[in-house]
């Protein structure tokens, strides 16, 4: 029987898309009778899915973000935020993180990583070429990375950049994609509306999400002889500022923010196609149920996006999210919007391939060791 400890270090949301694999793989262990305890920030702790973990016999404790008082007494070494006493009692600890620099962000946590006997496995979601990395940084990272069992990217384009950032050949460690919240086995409906609906669904949080150079781009004399209405889906610290930019751009009757929506089949039942200028990734969630949604994408050459979209095929690929690149894609995408049909069913083929790997098994398996799955 394993007996694992998950630990998430994402703060600030209630449940985003990167909880989705670890938290997956938790509540399959523990239908395999396995002792499966979570730490999670206390942001994550409210959430329903940590509810549902608890009813289903997990045990699960929430860490918060240090007080002044909490960080004095931990520089006197009289309070760690993780104890590695707590680490050792379990076989596995399970971390699953954004970008492997932010190891190093939660007090105490990458010592006791470092220091606890127990197997250490480590979840990378997100990378981005333009991360900034101490020296420091990057010598402890590299020490774990070097300590780990395994060491999980959601992306190969991620992996490679990850070997090139600390320095360690990583290309022998997994790949594994997040799973999909919302599957069909058959296409979405198309909408009705013939005026085309866009549909930018990410956290509000323009340093990584480049919502605001989206809305650049739909400023511009072309775009505002166009018949098109967007929408933006999901909340985060930078909402108030994107619909100040709204309205300083003169869009506000073309822009709408709806918050954020569980449902991703609430999401596409009248939105034609997903802009996601992104400057990093994972492999997005938003990017995978809108495939499964049969929605095509005008999307950034960042993280897992071009193992995914293929240009012209089932969405178009921006070199980046400089504003000059992202607005080329969104033209070809407008001149194709006669194809933004096919090309969703395109995706939607593609989507099914990719969800049929189990990416949840494969986690299981990669931190029991053992088969999971049925054969």
């Amino acid at each position: 029987m394993a007996n694992v400890l998950f630990i998430s270090t994402t703060t600030g949301y209630a449940w985003p898309g990167s909880e989705e694999l670890w938290y997956r793989a938790a509540l399959g262990l523990l239908h395999s009778d396995s002792r499966v305890a979570a730490w999670v920030h206390r942001d994550i702790a409210r959430s329903t899915q940590i509810a549902d973990l608890r009813s289903e016999g997990g045990d699960v404790a929430a860490w918060r973000t240090p007080s002044l008082l909490d960080l004095a007494a931990y520089r006197a070494r009289l309070f760690t935020p993780f104890p590695r006493s707590l680490l050792d009692r379990f076989d596995t600890v399970v971390v699953s993180t954004g970008s492997l620099p932010s190891l190093a962000y939660p007090h105490g946590l990458l010592s006791a990583l470092l220091t606890t006997k127990a197997d250490v496995v480590i979840l990378c979601q997100f990378n981005a070429e333009q991360l900034v990395i101490s020296w420091d940084e990057r010598a402890r990272v590299a020490s774990l990375l070097a300590k780990a069992r395994k060491v999980v990217f959601v992306s190969e384009h991620n992996r490679d950049t990850a070997s090139r950032q600390f320095g360690i050949d990583l290309s022998a460690q997994p790949v594994i994609s997040n799973p999909i919240r919302f599957t069909t086995d058959t296409y979405f409906g198309w909408p009705r509306s013939e005026m085309p609906h866009f549909a930018n669904v990410a956290r509000m949080e323009t340093g990584w999400k480049c919502q605001d150079v989206l809305l650049d781009v739909l400023r511009r004399p072309d775009w505002r002889e166009r018949n098109w209405k967007m929408t933006f889906f999901g909340e985060g610290p930078d909402r108030l500022h994107l619909e100040n930019l709204t309205r300083a751009y003169g869009l506000g009757d073309r822009v709408e923010f709806a918050g954020y929506v569980a449902a991703a089949g609430d999401i596409w039942r009248d939105q034609h196609i997903l802009l996601l200028p992104s400057r990093g990734e994972g492999r997005p969630l938003a990017l995978l149920e809108a495939m499964m949604a049969s929605r095509p994408a005008v999307v950034t050459d960042v993280g897992g996006i071009a193992e995914t979209i293929q240009d012209g095929v089932n969405g178009w690929v921006a070199e980046s999210a400089l504003l000059s690149s992202y607005a080329a894609a969104m033209e070809r995408a407008w001149a194709d919007r006669e194809r933004w049909q096919e090309m969703g069913m395109a995706g939607h083929r593609r989507i099914k391939e990719i969800a049929a790997e189990g990416a949840v098994y494969d986690l299981m398996e990669v931190i029991t060791g053992a088969k999971t799955r049925a054969a």
